[in-house]
């Protein structure tokens, strides 16, 4: 129910599992404190070619102003365009949810939803250089957002979590687009990267539906990214409100 909640989470969760071949052997990073941290805002730019609502962009430049008073230094950055992950994204999820999901898909096609079931059917199309190639672009791209960290020394960037305000139940695609990966050009780049990431609520828009934001770190600092969110926490009660 708050970012405090996800740090005891994360800290009985976390560490190498004899189960999960791709599970980390190293230990996670202790939480810095906060007032030591330097938040990077991405240029405007870095959004262009995803149409994010208005609404979004407002509540991201609140969160901002909130969270100035919480780390050290804020400022503006350069990251590689979020769009330019779209393709691979889609390319690997596709194909993985195709193979994840194929005994069910052969044994029972019509128990799967039309949403899924594009995607499966996509996934099943994807060819070996595709995928080889998808992960070699996922690879540089990871490369990129670490050189932003590492290069522009900051700790963290801000970012909306979703493009789109509050769907309605149902919907099956976004100004004509599937729901994925049209929800997802966010949070497809965090996950490409292998980067920790933290979502908070951040207000409301016009109509009353809720609205978040994305905190993004460095490798292996998800303790910090729990303690920038509890502090933030702190000093708004939006995670305590519910729309009507």
């Amino acid at each position: 129910r708050s970012a405090e909640d996800c740090g005891l989470l994360l800290k009985i969760m976390a560490g190498p599992s004899t189960e999960d071949p791709y599970s980390i052997r190293e230990p996670l990073y202790g939480a810095r404190p906060v007032d030591g941290l330097s938040l990077g805002v991405p240029e405007p730019q870095s959004f262009d070619a995803i149409d994010t609502e208005p609404d979004i962009l407002e509540i991201l430049q609140d969160a901002v102003n909130i969270l100035d008073g919480i780390v050290g230094t804020i400022k503006t950055v350069s990251v590689p365009h979020m769009s330019r992950h779209a393709d691979a994204g889609r390319t690997i999820v596709f194909a993985e949810s195709a193979q994840l999901l194929d005994s069910l898909y052969r044994r029972c096609p019509g128990g799967i939803g039309e949403g899924p079931r594009s995607i499966i059917e996509y996934g099943r199309q994807v060819t070996g250089p595709q995928l080889a190639q998808a992960h070699n672009e996922r690879v540089q791209f990871k490369s990129d957002y670490d050189a932003v960290f590492r290069d522009q020394h900051i700790d963290m960037i801000i970012t909306p979590v979703t493009p789109n305000n509050v769907l309605k139940h149902g919907a099956e695609n976004l100004h004509g687009e599937p729901l994925i990966p049209a929800t997802l050009p966010f949070t497809y780049p965090v996950g490409g990267a292998a980067l920790p990431a933290i979502a908070l609520p951040g207000g409301f828009s016009r109509d009353g539906m809720p609205i978040g934001f994305q905190l993004v770190g460095s490798h292996m600092s998800d303790l910090t990214l729990a303690s920038v969110g509890s502090e933030y926490q702190r000093r708004t009660d939006w995670h305590r409100m519910a729309p009507d």
